[in-house]
């Protein structure tokens, strides 16, 4: 699955989500930020998980926001930080919501991705 910049796996009872950029050192684009909220819906919908581990691939958890996407918005770059903003901030409750432990398994360096990490039962 190199080509996906999310990936959920399952094993029995336990999910596991990747950030899988790590070329990019799991850079949150727009994208990747939209097909995160969306993997952790359907981890919510799924009642045959029982705890689910974030973790990222590579030598860093998360870079934070993806500094190309933001040079080549241009003028636009308030519009594309807000939308980003909206969608990561309400990951935060949605992985507090979550009826199960939350682990946040961090290496390297984390920046923008701080939040959602510290939005996890366990580091």
């Amino acid at each position: 699955m190199p080509g996906n910049p999310v990936i959920l796996e399952k094993n029995g009872a336990v999910a596991t989500i990747t950030l899988n950029s790590p070329k990019k050192m799991n850079a949150l684009s727009t994208s990747v930020v939209n097909v995160l909220a969306g993997v952790i819906a359907d981890v919510e919908r799924d009642g045959s998980i029982r705890a689910l581990l974030l973790r990222g691939e590579g030598r860093m958890f998360s870079c934070g926001g993806d500094i190309e996407e933001m040079v080549a918005a241009g003028d636009a770059l308030s519009t594309l930080v807000d939308d980003e903003l909206r969608v990561a901030e309400s990951m935060i409750p949605q992985f507090a919501s979550l009826p199960f432990p939350v682990v946040c398994a961090v290496q390297g360096a984390v920046a923008g991705g701080r939040r959602r990490s510290r939005a996890c039962l366990g580091l």
